[in-house]
């Protein structure tokens, strides 16, 4: 029996100032996209108060979704600090 996937938030919160992120930003979308394209990214976007972003994940396990947030060249740079939260997903819009 496989395991069903989990939906993770993971809230990334900016250690550095953002003129010291930009020039990792398009390599940390192109990673999210990568993921939306694996289907492991549900959504993605920063939060507009800035400071940071959220992203919506849905993987096997809490170690998958960390594996692949730590894959992300904002965190592998030292550059943020990411917080994740396991929910139940009960329903979602499919577009």
């Amino acid at each position: 029996m496989s395991e069903d996937p989990k939906h993770f938030v993971a809230e990334i919160t900016y250690r550095a100032p953002e003129q010291t992120l930009a020039p990792f930003m398009e390599a940390h979308v192109a990673h999210l996209k990568d993921g939306a394209e694996q289907r492991v990214v549900l959504a993605f976007g920063g939060k507009p108060a800035g400071g940071g972003g959220i992203v919506i994940l849905r993987c096997l396990n809490e170690e998958a979704a960390r594996k692949f947030m730590a894959q992300d060249p904002f965190v592998e740079n030292g550059l943020v600090d990411v917080t994740l939260t396991a929910f139940n997903a009960s329903f979602w819009q499919t577009i």
